[in-house]
C-alpha cells in the first residue's frame, strides 16, 4: 500500500518520532512525505520504507501524523488558515487518517468551526486524551474515533537508554515569538539552573526540542545568557536525530519541561523528578495522569518552582501497559486502511 504522509514537518523532536514510530511501525506500507524541503526529511532518511513523494502519483490512502493539530487560537492563525483554504490541496485518496492528535477546547465560534472542518476530511481519527476524544466525537460523531497514549511511548526499547547516573539538570523550554513573557519565564529557570550548579556542582542541560518555526534555540540560549553559572551550561539541540536527545536526556536526574513530549521522554527513560511549567491544556491533562507537579508558565517565578521541586513527587508511569496502548493508533490505522470500508 502506498501512503501520502502528512504532518508537522518542522524539525520538532516529538512530531519527528511520531512519524518514525509510526513509519517504523508498518513496514509493510510506502510512505511518501508530503513535504518539499528535503532538510525537514532527514529523520526519516534510514527507513527503508520511505519513498520520494512525486505530486503526480496516486496513493491509496493519505495519513497525517500530528501532536497538537488543527489549532486556530489567535486571530492569526484563523486569518491565516482562512487565506490558506483555496490553495489546499485536496484529499485525492480514497481513505484519510489522521493519528495521534490532541484537540484544545475554544469558545470561539469560528476556531470550533476550522476544527470541524478539518476533522470532516478522514475517515479515521485516533488521539492521545480524553479532553480531545469528547470534542473530535461532538465534531465528528460518525467518524471512527479512537483513544490512546501518546504515540511517542510506542518508543522501542532499542531507542530508551539506560540512565547514566550523571543525575544533571535537564531543562526542556519554549518561547513565544515577540512576547513580553519570554523574559521572567527565562529568568525563573535560570536562577533555578544555577542554584543547581551551586548546590550540586553539576551541569545543566538546556535542550532545544524544536529547531524550526518554533525556535527553542532562542529558548535556550536566553536561559544561559541570564545565568550566573552559564560554564554549568550544555545546549543540546536537537539534530534530526532523536536518538541525540534520548541518550542526553538520560543524563539528566531531574527534568523541568514546558514540552509536552519534554515529559513523555523523562518518563520513558525512567525520571521520577519531572515537573512542568506550561500553560498547554494537553501538558496540563497529561501531568495529571501521570501524578506530576504543574505549573503554570505565565507568571512563574524562581520561588514557586524550587517550592514545588523541593516537594517530594510520586509519578505514575507504567511503561509496558503505555506502550501497548500507544501502539493500538498504529494497530487501529491499520484495520482502517485495510477495510473494505470507505
Amino acid at each position: 500500500m502506498n501512503i501520502r504522509l502528512t504532518g508537522y514537518f518542522d524539525k520538532n523532536f516529538g512530531d519527528d518520532l511520531m512519524q518514525r514510530i509510526l513509519v517504523k511501525n508498518l513496514p509493510e506500507y510506502d510512505f511518501f512525505p508530503d513535504c518539499g524541503k528535503k532538510e525537514l526529511l532527514l529523520h526519516l532518511k534510514d527507513l527503508s520504507n520511505v519513498r520520494p513523494y512525486d505530486e503526480n502519483a496516486s496513493f491509496d490512502a493519505l495519513v497525517n501524523v500530528i501532536g497538537t493539530g488543527f489549532k486556530y487560537d489567535s486571530k492569526l492563525n484563523i486569518a491565516q488558515k482562512l487565506l490558506s483554504i483555496p490553495k489546499e490541496k485536496k484529499i485525492k485518496e480514497k481513505k484519510a487518517g489522521v493519528v495521534g492528535c490532541s484537540v484544545d477546547k475554544s469558545e470561539r465560534g469560528l476556531e470550533n468551526a476550522l476544527i470541524k472542518r478539518e476533522l470532516g476530511k478522514y475517515g479515521f481519527i485516533s488521539c492521545r486524551d480524553e479532553t480531545s476524544y469528547g470534542i473530535i466525537k461532538k465534531a465528528s460523531p460518525k467518524k471512527i474515533i479512537k483513544l490512546h497514549s501518546d504515540l511517542v511511548f510506542a518508543l522501542g526499547n532499542e531507542d530508551v537508554y539506560e540512565k547514566t547516573g550523571e543525575n544533571l539538570l535537564g531543562i526542556i523550554p519554549t518561547q513565544k515569538n515577540f512576547s513580553a513573557e519570554n523574559y521572567p519565564y527565562f529568568e525563573a529557570l535560570a536562577r533555578f539552573c544555577d542554584d543547581f550548579a551551586e548546590k550540586e556542582g553539576k551541569k545543566v542541560l538546556l535542550f532545544a526540542f524544536d529547531g524550526g518555526t518554533e525556535n527553542d534555540a532562542f529558548a535556550v540560549n536566553g536561559i544561559k545568557s541570564l545565568m550566573k553559572h552559564a560554564e554549568h551550561a550544555e545546549i543540546i539541540s536537537y539534530n534530526s536525530d532523536p536518538a541525540y536527545i534520548m541518550k542526553n536526556v538520560a543524563r539528566c536526574g531531574k527534568i523541568v519541561s514546558s514540552r509536552f513530549h519534554g515529559i513523555v521522554s523523562a518518563l520513558l527513560s525512567g525520571i521520577d523528578k519531572v515537573y512542568a511549567v506550561s500553560d498547554a491544556s494537553k501538558v496540563k491533562i497529561l501531568c495529571e495522569k501521570h501524578r506530576i507537579p504543574y505549573m503554570k508558565k505565565t507568571g512563574i517565578t524562581y520561588e514557586a518552582l524550587s517550592e514545588t521541586a523541593a516537594k517530594t513527587t510520586s509519578v505514575v508511569f507504567a511503561p509496558e501497559s503505555e506502550k501497548q496502548s500507544a501502539l493500538m493508533h498504529i494497530s487501529d490505522l491499520k484495520e482502517y486502511l485495510e477495510s473494505e470500508n470507505d
